[in-house]
């Protein structure tokens, strides 16, 4: 999707809002407040990128499902026979 927004631009006022933001920080010693939030914050990503995984393989199991389906309309229920000889086995 193509939203025609210039590069530099938006790049500049996202670094502007940066700034601001860790200005902010250092100005309420703020950094004292991450070892309450540090390991919170990893566990959730931990989370995020488990369920990302977990519905990417999900996604592509469905894909191969639709591509591939396990049944068909003609069944072949001739049973099978198992030769066995000295040197190889064949399946009948």
């Amino acid at each position: 999707m193509r939203m025609d927004i210039e590069f530099l631009p938006m790049r500049f006022w996202i670094s502007i809002w940066l700034l601001i933001i860790v200005i902010l920080v250092l100005f309420f010693e703020a950094t004292v407040l991450a070892k309450w939030f540090t390991r919170f914050t990893q566990d959730i990503f931990a989370v995020l990128t488990s369920v990302l995984l977990i519905f990417e393989s999900m996604e592509n199991l469905v894909e191969i499902y639709v591509h591939h389906p396990l049944g068909s309309a003609k069944l072949d229920t001739r049973p099978i026979a198992l030769t066995i000889n000295t040197t190889h086995y064949t399946i009948m």
